[in-house]
């Protein structure tokens, strides 16, 4: 036994329910949808069918969880799906070169398995397989914090709970158990002491994050590699190339990321994987991984009418009016030779690791999901190539729970840097001076949400209220809002969602004092109120009484 290798899906996008489709909006869970989540199953029941146990971890945060679940989201992508199918015949129509033709009958045939699959085999409901598979063994499941809030840059310790007890509780809801390992938001870690805070840089004394996470029952989480090895971090988000990049200083090295290590609370230890660099660049890194290979489609050329892309990479330096014909068999050829490529990297690893330390080591390979089908439209394929190539070669897939019940002899402990996976490896990415201004209102939001909880169980009303303000709370947590904006890739949308959520907590915290003074609502707020409750309708089970828990 050479080792262990854990792949680490993380799924997650942020509430997109009827805040608009085309290019920002709805259009993004549709497309995450057909290329990436229904696929993944497929994958993964293609391994089952070949007797291979993948045991992959899949994190989906609580915030797509409810999105997945939500029919109205699910209607429309069944239609979204038919509608795809009706342009790409009409793209059959339309164009005649072979080639062309062969790459678009070819998108056919994908998206009608995705729709038939998503139809017949999952019965709608992918969170129900999820789960079976789960049951069953083949995958573990893990969550997040509620919204994907970016926990280090919050200013109270309740709201960093509330964003946990959300994140457990949806859990819960939906697989009847409780999480054994959490995805924190973009790998955003702070240790006890002294968080230097935005907008400003003022300072407030917080107790570190495994604090909180092992007050909630987690075992572990997953930190980015530098954190662990010392040295600079390496973007993992295709940042724009004019985007300036912040200067990161060199960390010291404090262990390797081969292996577990453990931060000591008092509710109990909490274990930390650091996921491995040298497999997370070359899985996810467009220049000098995988997904940049000449075969693959392309990405960014699409078909006018349809959005389709039926066009290989060809060459990085072509414009995009001078892409090939995507062939899918010359694709797959570079998937295979990908896969042996990695397996043989992932040996290697292990092979030294246990050379130098005697142990039996984890490869730790974590990713965003979308990454596999979506943006790597070959990704799934190559997934599926990988667990297909690791029998015999005396490395097994394992799940990080698996691995901590079965092969820590020893415990490792360690003090950890803050950091994350963002632009130089820091918080820059989530706070600048694109984004700054963000915070001010979220920090005023979470002051007056400890007010406003105070009144939870006085009435029905004000019940109804105070829910549905911690529900827009949550979403205006998001970090998709700051990352967006720093990135520039979806123009004003997230500073308008960012706006609308801080607008409605404001409303809405206005309408409790006003109940709680003996005042009655007008009607138009009471419409109002109804509008908010059918919009942002997320998370059935909210604590707020969570905000002023000791």
């Amino acid at each position: 036994m050479k080792g262990f290798l854990s792949i680490v899906l993380h799924m997650h996008l942020p509430y997109v329910r009827k805040t608009g489709e085309w290019p920002f909006g709805e259009t993004w869970f549709f497309e995450a949808m057909a290329e990436t989540y229904v696929p993944l199953l497929m994958g993964v029941d293609e391994l089952v069918k070949a007797g291979i146990n993948p045991k992959i971890t899949v994190n989906i945060t609580p915030v797509l969880l409810e999105q997945l679940a939500d029919d109205y989201l699910n209607h429309k992508f069944e239609e979204y799906l038919e509608n795809k199918l009706s342009l790409i015949e009409k793209d059959l129509e339309k164009y005649h070169d072979k080639n062309l033709r062969n790459a678009i009958k070819y998108m056919h045939d994908f998206y009608q398995k995705v729709k038939n699959a998503y139809v017949e085999r999952y019965k709608r409901d992918i969170i129900g397989r999820f789960k079976q598979l789960q049951e069953d063994g083949y995958i573990e499941v893990i969550t997040s914090a509620a919204t994907h809030a970016y926990l280090p840059l919050l200013s109270e310790e309740k709201a960093i709970k509330a964003q946990l007890d959300t994140g457990v509780k949806t859990y819960r809801k939906f697989f009847d158990r409780k999480p054994r390992g959490i995805w924190l938001p973009e790998m955003a870690y702070r240790p006890t002491g002294v968080w230097v805070l935005p907008p400003d840089g003022w300072k407030a004394y917080r107790r570190g994050l495994e604090y909180f996470l092992a007050q909630y029952g987690y075992e572990y989480f997953f930190i980015e590699y530098h954190m662990l090895e010392g040295g600079k971090h390496v973007a993992t988000y295709p940042f724009p190339s004019d985007l300036k990049y912040p200067i990161s200083e060199e960390r010291k090295h404090i262990g390797e990321t081969l292996r577990p290590y453990f931060l000591s609370t008092d509710y109990g230890d909490v274990a930390v994987f650091a996921r491995n660099k040298a497999v997370s660049v070359q899985v996810w890194s467009a220049d000098w991984g995988y997904p940049g290979d000449y075969w693959y489609r392309e990405f960014h050329r699409v078909a006018p009418e349809s959005g389709m892309k039926y066009w290989r990479i060809t060459d990085k330096s072509l414009p995009m009016g001078e892409k090939m014909p995507y062939e899918p068999s010359k694709a797959m050829e570079r998937v295979l030779a990908h896969a042996e490529h990695f397996v043989g990297l992932v040996e290697g690893l292990l092979a030294n690791f246990s050379k130098k330390t005697g142990e039996t080591g984890i490869v730790v390979g974590a990713y965003d999901a979308e990454l596999f089908g979506h943006w790597w439209f070959e990704g799934i394929d190559w997934l599926v190539a990988v667990y297909k190539k690791l029998p015999n070669t005396g490395v097994s897939p394992i799940t990080p729970s698996e691995y901590l019940d079965k092969h820590v002899e020893v415990k490792y402990y360690v003090k950890l840097p803050e950091g994350s996976w963002g632009l130089g490896g820091g918080h820059w990415t989530w706070w600048n001076d694109v984004n700054k201004w963000t915070w001010r209102d979220v920090h005023k939001a979470e002051r007056k949400m400890k007010r406003i909880s105070k009144l939870y169980g006085k009435s029905d009303l004000l019940d109804r209220v105070i829910r549905q303000a911690m529900r827009e709370l949550h979403l205006l947590e998001s970090s998709d809002w700051q990352f967006l904006m720093t990135t520039g890739t979806a123009g004003d949308y997230p500073i308008k969602r960012f706006k609308e959520h801080a607008a409605r907590f404001n409303f809405l915290s206005d309408l409790v004092l006003k109940i709680a003074n003996g005042e009655s609502l007008e009607n138009k707020e009471i419409d109002e109120l109804r509008r908010i409750e059918e919009l942002d309708n997320v998370f059935s089970d909210l604590n707020p009484r969570v905000y002023n828990e000791h």
